[in-house]
């Protein structure tokens, strides 16, 4: 591979985009004013010799700085086989825009934002990387922006055009990774060490903007960051680095404990998102944040703002379930004082259901004054919280209190289907739970929309009466059952398996009386057991004997109950 081939690698295009393809705004514009569109390659360089004036004209854009043209350069080019499509830089205040348009029709365009800066010409970030005629846009993403400390390391993306919109093509051009972008950090990393090694670290803190933010760990950190992402697209090796990953995560460092999480969420590996997710309550804000956009990026759910992370010191904060089994919240407690000592804690839990019944649950712990604790709240206590602190302090003693809330998270659908198959993994019908947990829970053991005790969030997800079931299984309502899924679905479990000692008993005294009748199967025992769990069970069981005693036939007389078993059965996952 011929180095001169990848112009990019003098550094000249800054992409704000991730590995999966360029973010983009598409929108369709009717330009004011008229401009002769090129066709032909001749065309194309002509045109791409007119002033940028006449182009900032014909788009609209009018410059904010005196003697300039309102625009940072431009280049017609194809950028599709026989599509011709004008590349446009677009100076804000974060930056200049890469903007591409394409024509549509007579005097209508497709306009998309790319998201990406320039920090070079246009022409520089067009290139032919597979020798057809028509142009990729090759450019970089800062790994880890910090205004005036931001280091020169970045991610490489190349972007293709298909039908006006960019895709990704990154993984096709490894030859590019391996002769421009892996080397240029491993030089990047050598200079970081030998900084490390060599450079007190009292010189680093003062010198932050010339030695990389007084601490060349976060440098060494970032091009480790690349280095993985390298292997995770590139070479498709998705959960290359899992161990560093996690450990750059918990690292005390902002930045670095940011690009551990950004790196796990590359990755597939159950581990990977097991440690985004223990992440959700981190007191860190800025690692918070991130580990709850990956979260709900995963699980289909918009980054809004009842998902923001809460902020230090804040009062009537909520905190969301999390860890390997999304059954306890992480709450940073701290009591403050000019004297030491301790702090004993009394953490009063209430949860109050729409009908107005209430159920309350308390645990105890205590801090050292003046340190904040990460303290982990019992399994199964959620709701509002009103948090007493008493402390002894020169003889006297002090009591304050804080409120604020313990709720539910979304819990993934593969999670909740494998502990319900596994509950009932001797069953006639093993994944049979999963259909009443979808027709009476709506596979959901919490509600982002409820609104309880004044607060909208993850509330347990309760029964239309009110709340006198709740929960993926609709058991009845308990603090246990409305905040400790797998509480709910053992329960819900435990409620079926005596339905199906009721449908047993049915049958067998059903036979006692009338010998004729055949032995149930182990299916229409379910569907009796169904019915019992269900509204309409007061009304009779699936099957009923035929009348003549020879066989079972669907109930006539409960036909609510008999579509009831039948719309689970379709449920099922």
């Amino acid at each position: 591979m011929i180095f001169s081939r990848w112009p990019i690698a003098l550094g000249l295009v800054l992409l704000l985009t991730g590995a999966s393809g360029a973010a983009q705004i598409s929108s369709v514009v009717a330009p004011r004013h008229s401009l002769t569109w090129p066709s032909t390659p001749a065309e194309i360089a002509t045109a791409n010799k007119m002033p940028a004036r006449a182009i900032a004209s014909f788009l609209g854009i009018k410059s904010t700085v005196p003697g300039t043209a309102g625009i940072n350069g431009f280049r017609f080019a194809y950028l599709e086989p026989r599509r011709v499509y004008l590349v446009v830089g677009e100076p804000t205040r974060a930056g200049v825009w890469l903007v591409t348009l394409s024509r549509i029709g007579a005097g209508r365009f497709r306009q998309t934002l790319l998201n990406e800066f320039v920090n070079g010409t246009i022409s520089m970030s067009l290139v032919d990387m597979q020798g057809d005629g028509v142009d990729e846009v090759i450019g970089r993403k800062v790994v880890n922006y910090r205004g005036a400390f931001t280091d020169p390391v970045y991610w490489y993306t190349i972007n293709a055009f298909h039908d006006g919109k960019p895709e990704d093509l990154s993984a096709q051009f490894p030859e590019f990774y391996r002769d421009v972008v892996l080397p240029r950090l491993d030089y990047l990393g050598r200079v970081f060490g030998w900084i490390q090694m060599n450079v007190p670290a009292k010189l680093l803190r003062a010198n932050p903007g010339q030695l990389g933010n007084g601490s060349p760990d976060i440098e060494l950190a970032e091009v480790g960051f690349v280095q993985l992402k390298y292997q995770h697209v590139i070479l498709g090796d998705k959960n290359a680095g899992l161990d560093q990953a996690i450990k750059w995560a918990k690292f005390p460092n902002t930045d670095i404990a940011v690009l551990g999480v950004r790196s796990l969420g590359e990755m597939t590996a159950p581990k990977a998102w097991e440690e985004i997710h223990k992440l959700w309550n981190s007191p860190n804000y800025a690692v918070c944040s991130e580990a709850r956009g990956l979260w709900l990026k995963r699980i289909g759910k918009p980054y809004t703002e009842k998902y923001e992370c809460p902020r230090p010191g804040a009062r009537g904060q909520v905190y969301n379930m999390g860890g390997s089994n999304y059954d306890q919240a992480t709450v940073a407690l701290e009591a403050a004082s000019a004297c030491s000592g301790s702090a004993n804690w009394t953490l009063n839990f209430k949860y109050t259901t729409v009908n107005g019944s209430s159920y309350s649950g308390s645990a105890t712990t205590s801090t050292t004054i003046g340190q904040s604790t990460n303290y982990t709240t019992p399994v199964a206590l959620g709701g509002q919280v009103n948090a007493q602190v008493q402390a002894t302090l020169a003889g006297q003693s002090f009591t304050q209190s804080v409120t604020f809330y313990v709720l539910g998270t979304p819990i993934p659908d593969p999670t909740i289907t494998s502990q319900l198959d596994w509950l009932y993994r001797a069953g006639t019908t093993p994944n049979l739970l999963t259909g009443i947990a979808s027709k009476e829970g709506s596979y959901m053991q919490f509600y982002s929309q409820e609104t309880r005790m004044g607060v909208m969030g993850e509330w347990p997800y309760e029964s239309y009466d009110g709340g006198s079931h709740v929960g993926l299984m609709q058991v009845p309502n308990t603090l246990k059952d409305a905040f400790d899924w797998y509480t709910n679905t053992s329960d819900g479990y435990g409620i079926f398996e005596s339905k199906l000692t009721s449908a047993h008993n049915y049958v067998s005294n059903q036979i006692a009386g009338h010998p004729s009748l055949p032995a149930a199967t182990g299916s229409q025992y379910e569907d009796d057991a169904l019915v019992y769990y269900g509204p309409y069970g007061a009304a009779g069981t699936y099957w009923v004997p035929s009348s003549d005693y020879s066989t079972w036939v669907p109930n006539p007389n409960n036909t609510n109950g008999v579509n009831y078993a039948n719309a689970i059965r379709n449920d099922t996952k």
